[in-house]
Parts: C-alpha cells; sequence; structure tokens
C-alpha cells in the first residue's frame, strides 16, 4: 500500500462522522393587538411587529409560507384553542430532523401565588387565567414537539418567568446544528416591557428585525443575536432581555442557526468529533486553552500609569478582549473600594466564571454553551465597567500626574481643567450610548466625529493637568 494517508493507531477507530441531515422548517407566528374583552388594554405594535419578523424570515432566511409548515395567527384568530391546536399541529407534524421557531407578540400576566407566567390569547378574560395559555402548557408541547431545534421568542410581559424552572468555526456549528437545542428569548425578565410608539415596532422586535436584516453570516447563531438584542434593548429601554436553554424539554446543548435562503440546505463539513483537552475551550478560538503558557511578549509588557478613570476602564476593556477573565477579577479585586456597591456585581460575575470553568474542565459542557456563558459574563463586567466612578475605585488607585508639566497652573485653573474634564467626560459617556442605540449609518458617523472630537479636548487638559 503506497497511499500517502495519515492513519491512526488504535482497535478503536472512529467511524466516517455522517453528513448533517436537514430536515423542514417550521414557523409559527403570532400577533395580538386587540382583545375581546375590552378591559385588556389594546396594543399598537404586536401585529406589527410579528408580521415584520414573518416577512424577514421567509424572505431572508431557511423558512417558507407553505401551509403545513407555516401558521400564523393574528388578533380575533389568535384564541386560547386556536393557539394550542397550532401547537398540537406541529408536534403531529416535526421529527428529528426539523427546525421550529415560535414568535409570539402581544400581553403576558404572572401569577405571584403559583410562579407560573401565562401569553394572554385575544378571546382572554381578564383576570381569569383559566382563559390564558401558561408556560408551563406550552413548555409541555415544546417537550412533545420532536425537533432537532426549536427556537422562541416572546415580546409579552413577564415572558422572563419562562425560565423559572471558518473551517474551524463551521465544525462548532455543525457540531451546535447537530444537536437538539430548546431556546427561548424574552423581551424582558418577569416584568412589563414596552410596545413602543403606534406604528413603530417595540424596542424587543426592533433589535430582533435590525440584527436579523443586518446578518449577512450564512449561517447566524441564534446565541449571536439573543447578544446583540441584549445590548441593544438594554440600551433602549428599561427592560433587560432574557435568553438561553430552556429545561426540561429536550435541550442537548445544540443551537438554532438562521440560514439564508441561498445556503438552506448546504451541507458544509462533515460532522466531527470535537477535541478533547484538559484545558478549557477559549472564546474564538476553539485549539486554544485557557491556562496556556503565556506569550514571553506579553509577560515584559510594561503597564503604564491609570491616571483617571478612563485608564482604568480602558484596562479591563482591552484584558476583556483578550479573554483574560482571571485577570480582570484580580485587577478588580485590586482596585475596588470595599464599600463599593459594584463588589457585589463583581463576586456574581466570579461565581458564574469559576461554576463554568469547573464545567469545561471536567468535560460537563458542550463549548458553544461555554462560549455563549462566557459571551454573557464578558457583557456584563464590560457593563460594570462602562459604570464605574471615581468612588468605586480604592485610594491610591489613580497615580498623579508626574513631571512639570503642571507647574505653570494655579489652582483656580487646575480646578477649571478639572471641571470642564468632568463635563467632557459625561458628554463622552452620553454620546457613546446614544452611539450604541443609533442604527442610522449617518446617526453612527456623525456620533463618531463627535466623540473622537472629545477624547482629544480630554487628552489636551490631561496633558495640561
Amino acid at each position: 500500500m503506497s497511499e500517502n494517508r495519515e492513519t491512526m493507531r488504535g482497535l478503536d477507530l472512529p467511524k466516517k462522522k455522517p453528513k448533517l441531515q436537514l430536515g423542514e422548517n417550521y414557523l409559527f407566528i403570532v400577533g395580538i393587538n386587540k382583545y375581546n374583552d375590552h378591559s385588556l388594554p389594546k396594543l399598537n405594535n404586536a401585529v406589527l411587529d410579528a408580521k415584520k419578523v414573518r416577512d424577514i424570515l421567509v424572505e431572508k432566511y431557511q423558512f417558507n409560507s407553505k401551509e403545513d409548515r407555516f401558521k400564523e395567527l393574528y388578533d380575533g384568530d389568535a384564541t386560547q384553542v386556536n393557539i394550542i391546536k397550532s401547537l398540537r399541529h406541529f408536534s403531529e407534524k416535526l421529527n428529528g430532523k426539523d427546525t421550529f421557531l415560535i414568535y409570539f407578540a402581544g400581553h403576558g400576566e404572572y401569577d405571584s401565588t403559583i410562579d407560573v407566567g401565562y401569553w394572554i390569547p385575544s378571546d382572554a378574560e381578564n383576570g381569569n387565567i383559566g382563559s390564558y395559555i401558561s408556560f408551563d402548557m406550552i413548555s409541555r408541547w415544546l417537550k412533545a414537539i420532536k425537533s432537532r431545534h426549536t427556537f422562541v421568542m416572546t415580546d409579552s410581559c413577564h415572558s422572563g418567568s419562562f425560565f423559572t424552572n471558518n473551517r474551524d468555526a463551521n465544525r462548532v456549528k455543525d457540531r451546535l446544528e447537530t444537536l437538539a437545542s430548546r431556546w427561548l428569548l424574552t423581551a424582558g425578565r418577569n416584568e412589563p416591557v414596552p410596545d413602543g410608539r403606534p406604528g413603530e415596532h417595540s424596542p424587543f422586535a426592533k433589535a430582533v428585525l435590525y440584527h436579523l436584516d443586518h446578518n449577512e453570516e450564512e449561517r447566524f447563531r441564534v446565541s449571536e443575536l439573543c447578544n446583540h438584542v441584549l445590548v441593544s434593548v438594554g440600551n433602549n429601554s428599561d427592560a433587560l432581555p432574557r435568553f438561553g436553554a430552556l429545561k426540561n424539554v429536550g435541550d442537548m446543548g445544540g443551537e438554532f442557526m438562521f440560514r439564508l435562503k441561498e445556503v438552506a440546505d448546504k451541507v458544509f463539513d462533515p460532522i466531527p468529533s470535537l477535541p478533547k483537552t484538559d484545558g478549557e475551550l477559549d472564546r474564538g478560538n476553539n485549539d486554544k486553552t485557557i491556562g496556556e503558557e503565556p506569550n514571553q511578549k506579553d509577560e515584559e509588557k510594561v503597564e503604564t500609569p491609570m491616571r483617571t478613570l478612563e485608564d482604568v476602564q480602558e484596562r479591563i476593556k482591552d484584558l476583556l478582549k483578550e479573554d483574560e477573565f482571571e485577570k480582570v477579577f484580580e485587577m478588580y479585586d485590586r482596585i475596588l473600594d470595599k464599600k463599593s456597591r459594584r463588589e457585589t456585581d463583581i463576586i456574581m460575575q466570579q461565581s458564574q466564571y469559576n461554576g463554568i470553568r469547573k464545567q469545561m474542565r471536567n468535560g460537563l459542557v458542550d463549548p458553544g454553551f461555554a462560549n455563549i456563558t462566557l459571551n454573557r459574563i464578558r457583557l456584563g463586567l464590560n457593563s460594570i465597567t462602562g459604570d464605574l466612578k471615581e468612588e468605586d475605585l480604592a485610594k491610591g488607585v489613580l497615580e498623579p500626574e508626574s513631571g512639570s508639566g503642571a507647574s505653570g497652573l494655579d489652582d483656580q485653573e487646575r480646578q477649571g481643567l478639572i471641571e470642564q474634564a468632568d463635563l467632557l467626560k459625561k458628554k463622552l459617556n452620553y454620546f457613546e450610548k446614544e452611539k450604541i442605540k443609533a442604527y442610522d449609518v449617518n446617526q453612527k458617523f456623525a456620533l463618531d466625529e463627535e466623540i473622537k472630537k472629545i477624547k482629544q479636548q480630554l487628552e489636551d487638559i490631561k496633558n495640561k493637568l
């Protein structure tokens, strides 16, 4: 045998992995503005949101409007009976290769006595929970629907109570798309959520539509969509979305993918076995492990003094960009004043990080889910860092400016520059938040220019001080 082919040693050689077997794609859309019981407030945008989500899913992604794979219910048609009949229909149609997406927009309710949340159908009686559809019942139907992937987006009040109870990149996506998943994205926690101005979209729907519309990846991971929606909605309203896998309904650590129309049936790579490692997979590079020996050049890097709050924030965010979570926690342990309220926030994030590290070390968690968790921790730490105040810092963290640059300033001039810098920092913080909210390209460009100008002014004041 003269074949120039790599061989493997061992008796239990792995069998050739099958290619991903794709099934059908099913879509269920519900939007309710008007309720038969007029004591239930009319909504402005639920139907508009639901139809717009339907349009982008059918036009851009793998879904179509074939009658047996698609159902939509609006206003008077979205009764308790019709919603449950539709869920039964899908439970009878889907099999283990299929993909199922639900979008619900309408009122929701929560009963604290029995700790249960509800969707409110159009024929519900206000206050009569027997006429609602409980999340417990919906979870039972989700368990009965034997799809490979089920993803639920729900834009309703109290929907968070659902949760109580490259080639390498392609390989990870193949693995995640192969394993079963049951994911939920809600517009808020256990709280009311905004509906938006009449004729516009709710903040939740606006964010979902924006990121689905602007996505250019062939396969858009649901975790990426959820992360984007969390940030967008959190910056545009008081509600804070929640997302993740649903428990006890068949999730196996996989992940739903929004496939562009042109790759709806494309097979990317054979499904590989994920490599086993004693370390922990790092975000963004599945061959690198947390705990690897650092590069010698990194060890020799000399840190510049931190003279301002912005220096501290920039140092922490730079570490997060490099996935240096442990260094971030060490730094916070050093710089935080023990009386700061931020200390509890950091302890919570560190507890989550230690938990996922332990699971990764013991091989108890899917790498994709681990990366999602690390993304959440990164997002939380970024938010904490952005909200830091100088009073949160321990004494001595900020080093005074050295040299003779300040010798020409009297106390009044120095105080004036400090006050000017404080105003500029507030202005900078405002513009940076507005930039995150902005969807318009021209608006983003204008804000970028303002941010650059303010940063230059701050740099000039820093040099004078």
